[in-house]
């Protein structure tokens, strides 16, 4: 990520937030674990890790990370570039809104 680049966190924040058919309890969950997987990021901002240990750093199920995971995806602050299934890992790359 170059140094001329700021995310834009309220932003992101907002695009979680527009998700009116999910709880706001859940949006809210699921974007401070987006802001946690900044810790796992490599400069990329890419995070290889397995379901169950994103659930483990973040403090939720796995079941649960699923959950905010699709959250994440449909804001458009997520993708999830391969999945797999068991203790594999998986690649993700966070696709945060920048300050213009």
């Amino acid at each position: 990520m170059g140094q001329d680049k700021h995310i834009d966190f309220r932003k992101a924040l907002r695009l979680v937030d527009a998700q009116s058919e999910v709880p706001v309890e859940v949006r809210q969950r699921a974007f401070a674990c987006w802001v946690a997987l900044f810790d796992l990021a490599d400069g990329k901002l890419r995070v290889e890790t397995s379901a169950r240990g994103i659930a483990e750093f973040v403090g939720v199920s796995r079941v649960t990370w699923i959950h905010y995971r699709a959250v994440l995806e449909h804001a458009g602050v997520l993708r999830v570039v391969t999945g797999s299934r068991g203790p594999h890992p998986q690649l993700m790359r966070l696709t945060p809104p920048y300050v213009r």
